[in-house]
């Protein structure tokens, strides 16, 4: 039997109001077996060899968070920019204050634009939403500049906005984009795969190395700052897997990184990795999964994007829709590869996601979990027992559900992605944890405890 270390610290916050508070906590083969005092502690050290560890002895201890649904490389790409939002920002090198209208989100943009010494270089802002700032499109941005290449960057990164500047800099014209799902480009506007698309042509910038290595050693930054031990990076290869992944591997996964990354690829890389055939998709993540390092962790999985971004009101609703009308939009309806992790946020999708998982567990592929992540707005089929996706949403931090025993509703107001229904008729609490990354058997999955992954100290006091 392996041996026990056994921290003691001044005091240990162990998060379970049973036992709210402790002095010292049991590893075994990195794994927490128990948690007490040393007294409580002593059936384990009578029978099994161990060592005390006291360095935390003078600290308070607490289970580090998991974030289970992050993506690196998006934050590489994000914390460079600009940030002009909505809410209060507290980053490890800035402090942001918030900015609510539509008059001071485009005065904040003309003062950035002001300050910046080359005419020629572009600008990038994260934060927007059309909620606190109003309608902004291509001719507001050209009002603070026609020339510099500008991109306002939704808050929900799935839609951005171009300037007459930017567009010109891309080589982007309207007979070439004419007819083009989800760009409307005398607004500059792109959105889902209209803004992968602008992204892709933007690649150079975005992705050069120099930005993205400083992007990534932010983002560690922030992780650590935030006290996070396990991140999920729900769509490795966003951008461009072998960049993303050896950004990864050159900068987080070193002894100065203090938190582990589990990496779960997109359907679109596994499509172009495999020219979409599930059985060399399957070849090819057991590949990676041999890959796996301490820090960099992969799994037998593939994320599917459904559907919209809620923050952007493009996640697809059943009827009778949004209040003005629209319904959202599809990103991905089908897909030949079955994944284990899916992201769907609003109704309409519920069917699709539900058609995916009942094949994934019947025809038992991988013995692992399905997983929805971003499950904001849904009904009752997703929190039955008999359910594909029992309890698995990865990451649902608002969701509405106003369900009645024959029929559901769904409220669809414009201030719904800021408002929880705590105690609908027919409720179900989805966990914010880290579900999709735990092996397990395709009719039984189970959920992880942060005390199962990592603790971290913080100073005295």
């Amino acid at each position: 039997m392996s041996e026990i270390t056994v921290y003691t610290a001044r005091k240990i916050i162990t998060m379970c109001p049973s036992w709210p508070e402790a002095t010292a906590v049991a590893v075994r083969d990195g794994r927490i077996i128990e948690v007490g005092s040393l007294e409580s502690l002593s059936p384990w050290l009578a029978q099994n060899p161990y060592r005390i560890d006291d360095r935390f002895s003078d600290r308070v201890v607490l289970p580090g968070l998991i974030d289970p649904h992050l993506h690196p490389a998006m934050a590489a790409v994000l914390l460079p920019m600009r940030f002009i939002t909505a809410m209060e920002w507290k980053l490890p090198w800035e402090h942001i204050e918030p900015v609510t209208t539509h008059d001071a989100f485009m005065e904040r943009l003309l003062e950035i634009h002001e300050s910046m010494d080359d005419p020629d270089e572009p600008l990038f802002t994260w934060g927007y939403h059309h909620l606190w700032h109003g309608e902004i499109r291509r001719e507001q941005i050209n009002s603070v500049s026609a020339t510099r290449p500008i991109v306002v960057w939704q808050r929900s990164f799935h839609e951005l906005i171009m300037n007459d500047g930017m567009l010109q800099h891309l080589a982007l014209d309207a007979d070439a984009l004419s007819g083009s799902p989800q760009i409307d480009y005398k607004g500059g506007h792109f959105y889902e795969n209209g803004a992968f698309f602008a992204v892709g042509r933007m690649a150079g910038m975005l992705l050069s190395p120099e930005r993205f290595a400083e992007g990534m050693r932010r983002l560690r930054e922030v992780a650590h700052y935030g006290g996070h031990t396990t991140l999920g990076d729900m769509a490795l290869g966003i951008f461009d897997f072998d960049t993303e992944l050896e950004t990864m591997r050159r900068l987080l996964d070193g002894n100065d990184t203090p938190f582990r990354t589990i990496l779960v690829p997109t359907a679109t890389v596994m499509r172009l990795r495999t020219q979409g055939e599930e059985r060399d998709a399957r070849e090819y993540v057991d590949g990676l999964v041999e890959e796996s390092s301490h820090r960099l962790r992969f799994g037998k999985r593939i994320k599917l994007l459904t559907d919209g971004a809620f923050f952007s009101q493009l996640a697809m609703m059943a009827e009778p829709g949004y209040i003005d009308g629209h319904h959202g939009e599809w990103i991905t309806s089908n897909s030949r590869i079955r994944p284990a992790s899916i992201g769907t946020p609003a109704t309409r999708s519920t069917s699709t996601v539900l058609e995916i998982s009942d094949w994934n567990l019947r025809s038992i592929h991988w013995r692992s979990c399905n997983g929805n992540a971003h499950a904001s707005i849904t009904d009752s089929r997703l929190s039955t027992s008999d359910s594909p996706l029992p309890n698995k949403s990865t990451d649902s931090r608002f969701w509405v559900a106003v369900c009645r025993p024959t029929s559901t509703t769904f409220t669809n107001s414009a201030t719904c992605s800021h408002e929880r229904v705590s105690e609908p008729s027919v409720h179900h609490r989805w966990h914010a944890s880290p579900v999709a990354f735990v092996p397990a058997s395709a009719r039984h999955c189970t959920r992880t405890s942060p005390w199962r992954l990592r603790f971290h100290s913080i100073a005295p006091g």
